[in-house]
């Protein structure tokens, strides 16, 4: 007979005590297992906007005064790419597109320090982070 045998057999054999225990030890690494499979979620989606916080730091910004018929809003203006440079079309966050009575195809007019332009609402965009889309 082994060891682990004998005292098993001493200890209460398969009675309700050794019961409670195993029922106890299996609902604690289940609740271990999901509580780690949470955390793994939560870790990969704040990387995800982290990235999304890094990749809007490194763009070029110019604070302006968004304006249309009924209304005005000051924003900062964030580039996109190189390639958007001759364009005249922005992209407004929802909470800036509620404020304004905005939609996709409204015509705006920006006011910067020096100049004003004229530009066509390109689309209604969320970032997921609410400091960068308000």
């Amino acid at each position: 007979m082994n060891t682990e045998f004998f005292v098993a057999k001493r200890i209460g054999g398969g009675g309700i005590v050794v019961k409670i225990a195993v029922a106890s030890v299996a609902v604690g690494m289940a609740v271990m297992i999901v509580a780690m499979a949470v955390m793994a979620g939560f870790r990969g989606e704040i990387a995800g906007k982290i990235e999304n916080f890094n990749a809007l730091a490194a763009l070029p910004q110019k604070i302006g005064l968004l304006k249309t018929d009924e209304a005005s809003q000051g924003i900062v203006l964030k580039g996109i790419s190189s390639d958007t440079v001759g364009r005249r079309e922005l992209f407004v966050s929802p909470s800036v597109a509620h404020t304004m009575r905005l939609n996709a195809g409204d015509r705006v007019e920006v006011l910067f320090s020096s100049r004003k332009d004229k530009f066509k609402v390109a689309g209604i965009f969320s970032t997921g982070l609410e400091e960068i889309d308000k």
